[in-house]
């Protein structure tokens, strides 16, 4: 595949766009470009996309004429031999993509096209990235949490037994809780070092969770709520530093930049997607491809994320000017 998926692909537009945004104040601008990824191929399985750690590469399945492929930044790998039942999935580093092929009675699994080896055992849905910065997928049984009758698949073709990497819970950057919620008169709050903010009628989202994000220097912190009397009928805002932004249907995804400065996240208004920085709103999709970790920030000023309009997928770039 080379260093990168679809790296060698010929882009279908490049449009660079300065978009009018100022804040009423003056504060900032974004400016916004888009590189197209190509339109959905014919015979997209729905469901199916999904989007490189970077945030940079999609990829999905495709049938046509009863074969499966898998398609990276919409140019189609070749037809697999059996039955497609796993991924795709991006290794952690980008840089490789992995499915799984059932023939008869054996799962054999594919690394950018090419056959690595039979597993017994290995489960449909057992394909998960390897560590940070690693080219390399774990494959075997799912419930196993010790990495005992797993293995390591290297783009090389080579193994290694290891154990799963766990997650932290979220905290201040000096590892010590400094917020909680805490639910009042039906109402629900969350406090910040012991003081609390304004009442919500809810704080998480049944299938996207919830937002408390502190920005790097700690000094910063955000959060999403609704207000409502359903969560899916409700109006969300992003609280940053105490302070509301503007209602939407939906609001998630919050990131602040490297030097905290800024504040980013996504907003849903009339079925159509945005990003909102500072309180100023982007172009709008028709949708983004995750509730949570698709906006990435590139610098203090830049970030990108991955968004689709019209079928057409686009990488998109903001920078931040003042």
């Amino acid at each position: 595949m080379g260093n990168k998926p679809g790296i060698d692909r010929v882009v279908a537009a490049f449009v660079l766009l300065s978009l009018p945004l100022l804040a009423a104040e003056g504060r900032i601008a974004l400016v916004t470009r888009e590189t197209s990824m190509g339109k959905w191929l014919e015979g997209l399985v729905p469901g199916s996309q999904v989007v490189s750690p970077d945030n940079r590469h999609v990829a999905y399945r495709v049938v046509r004429d009863g074969k499966a492929l898998i398609a990276v930044d919409g140019k189609p790998g070749k037809q697999l031999d059996g039955t497609l039942e796993g991924g795709p999935v991006f290794s952690a580093d980008a840089r490789a993509v992995a499915c799984i092929v059932k023939r008869g009675d054996q799962r054999v699994v594919i690394v950018d096209g090419a056959e690595r080896k039979e597993y017994e055992g290995m489960q449909k849905d057992a394909l998960i990235p390897g560590p940070d910065g690693k080219a390399a997928f774990r494959v075997g049984h799912r419930d196993d949490q010790a990495g005992q009758g797993s293995w390591w698949v290297e783009r090389a073709g080579g193994e290694e037994k290891t154990a799963a990497s766990r997650t932290q819970p979220v905290t201040g950057p000096d590892g010590k809780p400094r917020f909680k919620t805490e639910q009042r008169n039906g109402k629900w709050v969350v406090l910040l070092d012991g003081k609390a903010g304004k009442e919500y009628d809810g704080l998480y989202h049944p299938i996207c969770g919830s937002d408390f994000v502190f920005s790097p220097d700690g000094k910063r912190f955000a959060h999403s709520a609704w207000r409502g009397e359903e969560v899916t009928h409700g109006k969300w805002v992003v609280v940053v530093d105490g302070v509301e932004g503007k209602e939407y249907d939906t609001a998630r995804d919050v990131v602040f930049s490297p030097d905290s400065k800024h504040v980013a996240y996504q907003a849903i208004r009339n079925h159509k997607c945005l990003v909102v920085v500072d309180g100023i709103e982007g172009k709008e999709y028709d949708s983004f491809f995750r509730c949570h970790g698709a906006l990435t920030f590139d610098g203090p000023t830049s970030l990108h994320f991955l968004a689709w309009r019209d079928r057409e997928v686009f990488l998109v770039e903001v920078g931040i000017t003042t």
